[in-house]
């Protein structure tokens, strides 16, 4: 008797672990689909890092279409100093 106690208890806490995993996991889906500037020319956006989007001095704004490793993405952006200063979804 002890032992199939034992087990139950294991399979118990185990689902309560498994429960706890799937519910408490963090949903960033809402913050990857905000791109972010992560470096001069080059922006993260669901989880996809574009680079060389295309500021140059001189350039105030452009949109583009972008694709790299099968993600693309359409954005809007704004330069400043040849350096991306903001960009938005299109």
């Amino acid at each position: 008797m002890k032992t199939s106690s034992k087990k139950l208890n294991v399979v118990i806490l185990f689902c309560i672990l498994l429960l706890l995993c799937f519910t408490c996991k963090k949903d960033d889906s809402e913050s990857s689909s905000t791109p972010e500037i992560v470096g001069c020319n080059s922006v993260k956006y669901k989880g996809m890092t574009f680079s060389n989007i295309g500021c140059s001095y001189g350039i105030e704004s452009f949109d583009t279409d972008i694709c790299q490793n099968g993600t693309c993405a359409s954005f809007h952006v704004t330069c400043s100093g040849g350096c991306v200063s903001s960009v938005t979804v299109r």
